[in-house]
Formats: structure tokens, sequence, C-alpha cells
């Protein structure tokens, strides 16, 4: 559990779900509508769980629509924030220092590509901050599904190989070169692929998608 009178700021990165704009990869394979539902009980799952994480605030960070729009689908979280234009590096480096101006004492943020990211991982996360500058919760590909930071670090955001099975090793020598601690956890599957897809639809039994397909 995150350290009694802790102010922790999750941010969760979603894109509204618009068939065409989600999941491409996906949707070269099943189809725009398909791959969009995919996404759509994904982002659903993620902000589910991340919303139960204890002394934590999570905040949603949505692009592709308004903070209103994603009021009234993602319902209950405390605030709603516009992603801000750039790359995803520029857009992470906005939003965390918005979290920390906030006088938040550690964030961290998470996406919605990784179906086994639970609350209790993501709370391992947290509890690192206690002892480390910067925690990690790996994708099986190379990223990672997870950041977190006990204080600002621009460094960790600019000029990374993005999208890339190179950007976990890249974050790795950043934190060495910036002299910060890093904790880092047991790697997590994500969903790109079709056969991403196949071998973890499994774990949105409770939202069946495409059974027709």
């Amino acid at each position: 559990m995150a350290e009694s009178g802790k102010n922790i700021i999750i941010l969760l990165f979603v894109r509204w779900p618009e068939p065409g704009r989600v999941k491409t990869r996906l949707a070269a394979a099943l189809g725009a509508d398909l791959a969009c539902e995919i996404y759509t009980r994904l982002a659903e799952r993620a902000f589910a769980e991340g919303i139960k994480v204890a002394g934590a605030q999570l905040i949603v960070c949505g692009t592709g629509a308004s903070p209103d729009a994603f009021a009234h689908w993602l319902v209950g979280a405390p605030a709603y924030w516009n992603q801000p234009e750039g790359e995803l590096g520029e857009r992470l480096a906005v939003l965390f220092a918005r979290a920390f101006d906030s006088g938040s004492d550690g964030v961290l943020a998470i996406g919605s590509d990784a179906p086994t990211l639970d609350a209790d991982a993501i709370t391992t996360a947290v509890d690192a901050l206690a002892s480390h500058d910067v925690s990690i919760l790996p994708a099986e590909d190379g990223g990672y599904v997870l950041i977190g930071l006990r204080r600002m670090a621009d460094r960790l955001f600019a000029e990374m190989p993005w999208s890339t099975d190179r950007l976990l090793q890249a974050t790795r020598e950043r934190c060495e070169s910036e002299r910060l601690a890093l904790w880092v956890g047991t790697p997590f599957p994500d969903v790109d692929t079709v056969e991403d897809w196949h071998g973890l639809s499994h774990l949105l039994k409770h939202h069946p998608i495409g059974e027709s397909q």
C-alpha cells in the first residue's frame, strides 16, 4: 500500500475510442470496428485497475475528445486532463510536470495496452518509489507499461526510442547517466498485434469481444 500521507498521482494515458484511430495494427487484420472495441475494453480495464490503487489519485489524460467526454466514459476519476500536442516523450514530460506542480510526492503513468497490469502490480511500483527515484514495469517487447518518478526527471522523456524494443534499455542507461536509482519489476505482455490479442483475449471474458469473428 502507498505510504500513508503521500500524495501519489497515476496518469492514465488514453485515446478516445474511434474506429480507425486506435489499434491500427489490429485494425489491419480484424477491421477498424473490432479493433476499436478491443481498445475500449482494454482502456476500461486499465481505468478500473488504476482507480483501485489505495492512497493514489487516478487522473485520466485523454486525447481525441474533450475532458467532459472522457468523464462520461470513464466515470469516477478525480480529474480529467487533455494531453498536450507533441510526441509521447513531450506529452509525458508536460503531464508529469503538471502533476508534480500540484504537490504530488510521486507520479506514475500507465497506458491501456497491458491487460494483465492490475492494481496490485501498480501498487508495487508505487511502493518502490519510497526507496528509488524511478520505478518501471517492463513490457515483454522491450518497452514498458508503467513508469513512475519520485521527482521530476525530464531527461527520461527526451530523445528516447519510443515504440521500439530498445526503450527499456535506453531508459536504464539514461537513469544510470542521470544517477537515478531505478527499480524494475516483472515484465508484462501487451496487445499490439493479432497474435498478442489471441493470446490475451481471455482476460476480458467479462466483456466478450468479437465472438462472431
